[in-house]
């Protein structure tokens, strides 16, 4: 797992710095530049003792904060906590978990889907899958933003 993770960083570190360079440039038709790879999401899994149905969407919004380890999204019936799924230790969110206004904590954007009960958990891996996902975002090569403006 830890390498796993180390390789989706790279993966994802990639993605995010190159997009920034691309979306910068024109293209071969002198319009800008827009994402060059597609984005890239963690992945979720919810607890086997779970009893209620939600659903928890992991994007990545900077890598640079994420690290290499995985995190626990827990639900005490009124309130969302994030802790480090190695060290335990509190990270502190942001946001109420909706489409519009998502969790975001250590370089990640949780939305909840579904109801939660107490005592609901969810493993949240930021980066155990990104590398598999990388994929450009563009298939027209006169789309490529090479020049600059």
């Amino acid at each position: 797992v830890p390498t796993q993770n180390k390789l989706g960083a790279i993966a994802a570190g990639l993605a995010q710095a190159f997009n920034a360079q691309h979306v910068q440039g024109v293209d071969q038709n002198g319009q800008a530049g827009g994402n060059f790879f597609a984005a890239l999401s963690g992945s979720s899994s919810a607890a086997s003792t779970n009893t209620g149905t939600a659903n928890i969407a992991v994007g990545l919004t900077d890598v640079g904060q994420i690290g290499s380890n995985n995190y626990i999204l827990k639900y005490d019936g009124s309130n969302w906590s994030l802790s480090d799924a190695v060290t335990g230790a509190s990270t502190p969110m942001s946001g109420s978990g909706t489409a519009s206004d998502p969790f975001v904590a250590a370089g990640m954007s949780f939305q909840v889907s579904g109801s939660a009960a107490s005592g609901d958990s969810f493993l949240i891996q930021p980066l155990n899958s990104v590398a598999g996902q990388m994929q450009m975002a563009i298939t027209d090569p006169a789309k490529i933003a090479a020049a600059s403006s």
